[in-house]
């Protein structure tokens, strides 16, 4: 647990000295904390750069998320390639943002589970990138 909560902290403090811009705390309308309780499966990712979607795996991204994740009331189960983790329920979900090793907005469609994630890239001309981790409720 304190591996995962030290990934998280890590993340989140070099995420700000990026200057990315991945936590939101308006709470999306049907998506209250209760709908998220279940078991979740990782189902893929899809990412833009500006409005063009880019090929992209969990091996491309700079910090490992879960292919599993059991969340209940008051903790967070996690699991990886061949381990795995519990963490405390309100020390990784905050409102509509949700902390693992990236902060992330969450937001529940048709039954997935989706973890919104925006970079500003800089360079000549500033742009974002948006990743989008799909989960399944099984």
């Amino acid at each position: 647990m304190r591996k995962v909560v030290e990934k998280s902290f890590l993340s989140v403090l070099i995420a700000a000295i990026y200057g990315m811009s991945a936590v939101c705390f308006a709470q999306n309308a049907g998506n209250d904390e209760a709908s998220l309780r279940g078991k979740w499966t990782f189902e893929g990712i899809t990412a833009f750069e500006g409005n063009v979607q880019q090929a992209f795996s969990l091996d491309d991204l700079c910090c490992e998320l879960p292919t599993e994740m059991d969340i209940r009331q008051d903790e967070i189960a996690f699991g990886w390639k061949g381990r795995t983790s519990t963490a405390q329920y309100y020390s990784i979900v905050i409102g509509s943002s949700m902390c693992v090793s990236i902060c992330t907005e969450w937001k529940i469609a048709e039954n997935k589970l989706l973890l919104l994630w925006t970079q500003d890239i800089d360079g000549d001309e500033p742009r974002l990138f948006n990743m989008t981790a799909t989960y399944k409720l099984n």
